[in-house]
């Protein structure tokens, strides 16, 4: 088995402050952000997260 990968598909700005925990935390996880997947066969865990768009614009549930 080759190495774990953790891959996080949602805003790309809050994913980069992930990869720095996960760089600091747990440097033996490859932690990717969308649409770098790297070697899809060691995606191991993903996170994804969206929100819903109200009639006026504004984003919410996140």
């Amino acid at each position: 088995m080759g190495a774990t990968t953790f891959l996080y598909k949602s805003d790309p700005v809050r994913g980069r402050q992930w990869a720095e925990v996960f760089r600091r935390r747990a440097p033996e996880i490859d932690f990717r952000i969308w649409p770098d997947i790297g070697n899809a066969t060691q995606v191991r865990f993903l996170a994804s997260a969206w929100a819903s768009i109200a009639r006026d614009g504004a984003a919410r549930g996140t």
